[in-house]
């Protein structure tokens, strides 16, 4: 049946039991393995676990959970391990796809004769396609980084229009910006 994720974080879960090896059973052979070497360096080391897995298996939707760990001491020492599982499925689901997106944005960029540029104001770092520097006749590395590079660029005679303008973008009462 479908995996009910609360259940298997309200049992405790001991190695040959069968709600153990239930899920073991779901996990893939990557998986079932990272989380048993993390589990042997948890119990012998003390190591913390904080590992991805892949679960699959029956007729449930496959899940990418993280498992949290650490080794739980008694006044005899070791006991066990305790930890939570995260369903992270649906955050891996959005990482793929914005991999992609990017992926396919600097394509288009590599290939466009336009010139695009995104300015990372709070760490003052810029992105640009490679054709700006063709555009304006510059090698790549003439370019620079940060604002002051960039109106490096601009024509004396635009500076103060240009700062004028982008102004409203630097005080954040628009998000976007463009002059020719």
């Amino acid at each position: 049946g479908a995996l009910q994720l609360g259940t298997y974080m309200k049992q405790r879960l001991r190695l040959g039991d069968k709600a153990a090896e239930a899920f073991l059973a779901r996990l893939n052979g990557r998986s079932r393995r990272t989380l048993l070497a993390a589990l042997s360096r948890c119990r012998r080391a003390g190591r913390a676990i904080d590992v991805e897995l892949d679960l699959v298996g029956g007729d449930a939707v496959p899940m990418v959970l993280r498992v949290l760990g650490q080794a739980a001491r008694g006044p005899q020492g070791l006991v066990g391990v305790e930890g939570a599982v995260q369903d992270i499925t649906e955050q891996r689901r959005v990482q793929r796809h914005l991999r992609k997106s990017e992926q396919r944005f600097r394509a288009a960029a590599q290939v466009s004769n336009d010139g695009i540029w995104d300015w990372d104001i709070a760490a003052d770092t810029m992105w640009r396609s490679r054709s700006i520097a063709t555009l304006i006749g510059l090698g790549e590395q003439e370019l620079g980084v940060g604002i002051e590079a960039w109106q490096r660029l601009i024509h004396p005679d635009d500076l103060v229009r240009v700062r004028e303008a982008f102004a409203p973008v630097m005080r954040g009462i628009v998000d976007e910006w463009s002059a020719e």
